[in-house]
């Protein structure tokens, strides 16, 4: 990947002046007016590009040194700033400034105020007469941040975005290999979660927020941050508010309030509040490290998507340059593999492994990080990752990790909840399970449990009752009283996001999940559900012995708490257009309307009474409890579906139910569960036959179908074209046939007027990972998505269909850039060692002495001996990772385990040695030189 990852975005020309390299300039930034001179010597000046400095690069105007300096000041300015400061970071007074420039005193003050408000000059009190002088700062730290900070200027001059990115890179792309431990005074440095380090005997004061609060006490101010808003002016904005992000403190406070940088005062509880928010949210701690021990002059709160400090050390590959003097460490026996921590880790240096030895007896090995130190080559771009961003979004090692979690589509932290429900724990395991399925109740009652069937201890003899536990820890929900409400995490320090409106379309479990992550980040989403209740085909098409609607209500009432609205009965499309409801200032849109349609199966006689759809049959079922039916009935399908529909025939009062479907036994699609209990409702299965003919009396009534022998279900590419014997059929007289042979999406006007493309059994097309679709204020999930599949399914891709919705409504935002990948990858089960474990059987949820052919649930919830007996038998068999060459030490980790499992270690204190930015050269040469000999010298060794 070359530099263009970073720079990719449109209005973008390289100047060519034989470096493939060369800075970039955006085509926007107009450089047609003649070389100002006194610009040129100013940003030779200020600029720490050592080429440039050395002179052996001139500037151009294609150089940021430039085009940026030509937007903070004029020709008269720059020519005084000349005059007065022979290097930077000498800081004058203005009787100082006055005497050496000669200016008059009305003027000199309006020319220092303009240039304090572009952010080319800053100012402090920082002397013993406690007297203004101004100080002509760096470009980064310095008057990159400042002149992004100024809202009205950057909107003016938003080049100015990537004069920041410029000089946080460019000079740094061939020192940060040789820069020591503790940054050398160049940059920013990651300061600890305090609560992590705060019983460690060995922290010092300057490694914890609350000394510098202490030292600033009563001078803070919170301002924006200048790289959120910075990648903004490019479009890779992580959709965060930027706003009041960054708290300068002591004489900065005073600079960022009173030159137009959003600064507002702020009180040490609200410093301590946004601190919270930022830890809430995942975001890194930084104090700038420029101007030595015990001293800054902000404490940032970073998000590493847009982080350009953060970016020193990830992009490089050199965490000297930001890492505190902590490492986090996992403690093996208590991590319980919830993902939690490697899902916030900024750096990706906490992966997913596995606690089980291999077969030989031996640990898995995990990969570590190559650092410059370490390395027996020369450091260069080929050791960098342009996708950082991406790449530390992954979440498990190659080797694998627990297989539950692998499986289930939603990612859920199966072992944590186990573990927490084994403990008592029940809300906490309740809170757990929402942070990657709103609806655990549901869930509890009708997955398809594939984390049961990949689970671990099923190799040694039955998997854990995974959905049992759970369905009993969700019935906390079904009570007003006990049902868990979650705290919203919003990416702003003010206020929510009430005022973006988005809407859901379609009440079932993909947009109910989009609706509960939208509301959980703080917006007020509003579903629109064309039918009298919300819910989908949870309420509609799920037979109520196996979801008594309750549940699903009981779950929906949690949404509401949530500030979800619902407005039910409005089907957009016939009742509201989309075009009406943009009008109204919906900037989104989530489409999840489910496949409301059956499908037909072509042959004689299947249209007219007597043959009804799979979907409309138990809608009306399920809404009613009954249905017009005399006489026998014949299901033609092989799926759960089928198996509900045959299961509510019989409780609707068929005489004889019998279902036909193509596959033989042993692919049927149907899970062995529901099969088994379709029997024993008296359901009659025949496999292994297709129908050819509904057959129909006189009058019209259904009386039979015929059915031919299916040979084959799938021809040799493995694509579904089924094959038949004519000549071998059986009829099975019946005065009703119900087809449950597949659904399709019923569009209806929806899309009237849109650009949603349509594919694939009539499906919206739509970009993989984001799920935008052609119209890009529209995104889709769900069946109308990938066709039907399993609850589960449609509630993970709620979960990122809320994510991408976010990032779109919130301005200048990407929808890619730094998105957890969901990439999992599952232990082998083939080469594990399993030497003691407890040895109780898995536990079988009582039947209610209820009549068990009757509409309602018979199957009881687990007893709480039950719960912890099976949750017991949990192998554990994932856990979490850390690479320490790759760890930053920020503590984010910390605030996500809620097993104790993670904590800091103090391994390296001389990262918290701050240098003067004047001395970095006595540090980095010496390091350097270190660096050279080991590379010469030991690769030959290593000959």
């Amino acid at each position: 990947m070359n530099k263009l990852y970073v720079l990719r975005k449109k209005g973008i020309q390289m100047a060519v002046k034989g470096d493939p390299h060369y800075p970039l300039r955006p085509d926007y930034a107009d450089v047609s007016e003649p070389m100002r001179e006194p610009i040129v010597k100013l940003g030779k000046l200020i600029t720490d590009r050592i080429p440039i400095k050395l002179g052996k690069q001139k500037i151009t105007k294609d150089d940021p040194e430039y085009w940026a300096v030509a937007r903070l000041c004029t020709d008269e300015e720059a020519e005084l700033v000349l005059k007065v400061f022979k290097k930077i970071r000498q800081p004058k007074t203005f009787a100082e400034i006055q005497k050496i420039s000669g200016v008059e005193e009305g003027k000199l003050q309006k020319m220092l105020d303009h240039m304090s408000w572009t952010g080319l000059l800053e100012w402090n009190y920082e002397n013993d007469a406690h007297e203004k002088q101004y100080v002509l700062p760096m470009f980064v730290p310095g008057s990159g941040e400042f002149s992004n900070m100024n809202k009205d200027l950057i909107d003016e001059h938003p080049e100015l975005g990537y004069f920041f990115e410029h000089m946080t890179r460019l000079p740094l792309e061939k020192v940060t290999k040789i820069v020591p431990p503790g940054g050398a005074g160049i940059g920013m440095h990651v300061i600890p979660v305090e609560h992590a380090i705060e019983m460690n005997n060995e922290a010092i004061g300057v490694e914890k927020i609350s000394h510098w609060l202490d030292k600033y006490d009563g001078k803070y101010a919170k301002s924006p941050c200048s790289c959120r808003r910075s990648r903004k002016t490019y479009d890779e904005g992580c959709g965060d508010v930027e706003d009041g992000w960054c708290i300068a403190v002591g004489d900065m406070a005073d600079y960022v309030v009173e030159t137009n940088k959003g600064g507002e005062y702020i009180t040490r509880e609200e410093a301590l509040d946004i601190f919270k928010r930022a830890e809430e949210n995942g975001f890194v701690h930084q104090i700038t490290n420029i101007d030595g021990e015990n001293k800054i002059f902000a404490i940032c709160n970073c998000n590493v998507n847009v982080c350009y400090a953060l970016r020193t050390s990830l992009l490089f590959n050199t965490p000297n340059l930001s890492r505190s003097a902590y490492v986090a460490e996992v403690d093996k026996d208590k991590c319980v593999a919830c993902g939690r921590c490697v899902e916030f880790c900024p750096a990706g240096a906490v992966k997913l492994g596995q606690k089980l030895c291999k077969k030989d007896g031996t640990e898995v090995q995990y990969p570590k990080h190559e650092l410059p130190s370490d390395a027996t080559h020369e450091w260069s771009e080929a050791d960098w990752d342009w996708d950082y961003r991406d790449n530390n979004r992954i979440e498990a090692y190659r080797t694998g990790t627990a297989p539950c979690k692998t499986a289930c589509p939603a990612h859920i932290a199966i072992q944590g909840y186990l573990k927490m429900a084994a403990e008592g724990r029940y809300t906490e395991a309740l809170a757990l399970i929402k942070k990657n399925n709103p609806l655990p109740a549901v869930c509890g009652h009708i997955c398809n449990r594939r984390c049961e069937d990949a689970c671990t201890r099923g190799t040694i003899d039955e998997a854990i009752a995974i959905d049992e536990v759970k369905k009993f820890i969700a019935m906390h929900d079904l009570n007003a009283e006990t049902r868990y409400i979650p705290k919203k995490v919003i990416p702003r320090v003010d206020g929510d996001f009430s005022a973006d409106k988005v809407a859901i379309i379609g009440g079932g479990p993909a947009g109910l999940s989009c609706a509960y992550y939208l509301a959980e980040k703080g917006y007020t989403p509003t579903v629109f559900e064309k039918n009298e209740r919300c819910g989908g085909m949870l309420v509609y098409g799920i037979p109520s012995f196996k979801l008594e609607k309750n549940v699903v209500q009981a779950e929906i009432d949690v949404m509401k708490e949530m500030g979800v609205e619902f407005k039910t009965g409005v089907e957009v499309g016939k009742d509201i257009t989309l075009d009406e409801l943009r009008a109204q200032g919906y900037k989104a849109f989530y489409i999840a309307i489910g496949c409301q349609g059956g499908r037909k199966i072509g042959v004689p006689g299947e249209e007219g009474e007597g043959v009804v759809s799979a979907v409309d049959f138990l809608r009306e079922v399920n809404a009613n409890e009954k249905y017009d039916i005399k006489g026998d009935v014949v299901v033609v399908g092989g799926g759960n579906v089928a198996i509900d529909c045959s299961r509510d025939a019989v409780r609707v009062g068929a005489g004889h139910v019998t279902q036909v479907c193509l596959e033989t036994r042993d692919i049927m699609p149907a899970s062995d569960n529901e099969i088994a209990e379709a029997e024993e409702d008296g359901v009659l299965i025949k496999c292994g036959w297709g129908p050819k003919e509904i057959l129909r009396d006189e009058k019209g009534n259904v009386k039979g179908i015929t059915f031919k022998k299916c040979l084959a279900v799938k021809d040799e590419t493995g694509r579904f074209n089924p094959q038949y014997d004519e000549n071998d059929t059986i009829t099975i007289d019946c005065a009703h046939v119900v087809l449950a042979v597949g659904q399709s999406i019923v569009w209806g006007d929806l899309l009237n007027g849109s650009k949603v493309e349509l594919g694939r059994g009539n499906g919206a097309v739509a970009d993989p990972k984001t799920y935008q679709t052609a119209q890009p204020d529209i995104f889709v999930g769900g069946d109308v998505y990938t066709g039907p599949k399993f609850a589960i399914d449609a509630i993970a891709a709620g979960k990122e269909g809320a994510i991408s919705i976010h990032r779109f409504v919130q301005p200048h935002t990407s929808l890619t850039i730094g998105r957890n990948q969901n990439d999992y990858v599952e232990l082998n089960k083939d080469d594990i060692l399993v030497e003691s474990y407890d040895n109780s059987k898995r536990q079988i949820p009582a039947k209610k002495d209820s009549d068990k052919m009757s509409f309602r649930d018979y199957q009881e919830v687990f007893t709480e001996a039950q719960v912890k007996k099976e949750a017991s038998r949990c192998l554990s068999c994932g856990r979490s990772v850390v690479d320490e060459n790759h760890c930053i030490g920020c503590g984010v980790c910390t605030t996500k385990c809620e097993f104790d499992a993670i904590h800091l270690k103090r391994v390296h204190p001389e990262c918290s040695v701050m240098r003067k930015s004047e001395d970095k050269m006595k540090y980095i040469l010496p390091y350097a030189l270190k660096q050279e000999l080991r590379i010469k010298f030991g690769g030959k060794k290593n000959k």
